[in-house]
């Protein structure tokens, strides 16, 4: 009998917890700006990245098994745990200065982790427009037997 309990495995992660309620301005922002162009239509039901962390997720875990998902998502958790660190004022300028530098590390990664999410968001989302696309062929005009191709494809468009 195989062994089904190798295929499941403990980790608690949560797009809400560790992307959407941290990053929310930020998300919007780039989905605004970068993927839907300033369209605000395509902006309005964002809610999160459910179908763009599914995917880069299922693609971690083809490269290099369940660990390399695990890890995935273990280091989203990392990046928002080093920007969620305080820099008090007691702390010595060595100290103050390596946290500066991991947070700026980590809120470039971030950014790049946010865009990539959000243009495949957008992508999938462009996947499910064309999925469900039916061509209205009784709208199209009648081909005249006389007419070319290209002057009917011409017409049509």
């Amino acid at each position: 009998m195989p062994n089904i309990m190798k295929y499941f495995f403990d980790i608690s992660f949560s797009q809400d917890d560790y992307i959407y309620n941290k990053f929310e301005d930020k998300l919007l922002f780039i989905f605004n700006k970068f993927v839907a162009t300033n369209d605000s239509n395509i902006t309005e039901g964002i809610t999160g990245l459910c179908a763009a962390l599914s995917a880069e997720y299922l693609t971690h875990v083809r490269q290099g098994r369940l660990e390399q998902g695990k890890h995935y998502l273990e280091s989203i958790k990392i990046l928002t745990k080093i920007l969620d660190e305080e820099i008090y004022s007691h702390t010595s300028p060595y100290l103050k200065a390596n946290l500066q530098a991991k947070k700026l590390h980590a809120q470039e990664k971030i950014n790049r982790l946010l865009i990539d999410l959000a243009n495949r968001q957008r992508a999938s989302f462009d996947m499910l427009d064309i999925a469900s696309y039916e061509p209205a062929y009784w709208y199209w005009p009648k081909k005249e037997s006389t007419e070319t191709l290209a002057n009917y494809i011409e017409k049509v468009s």
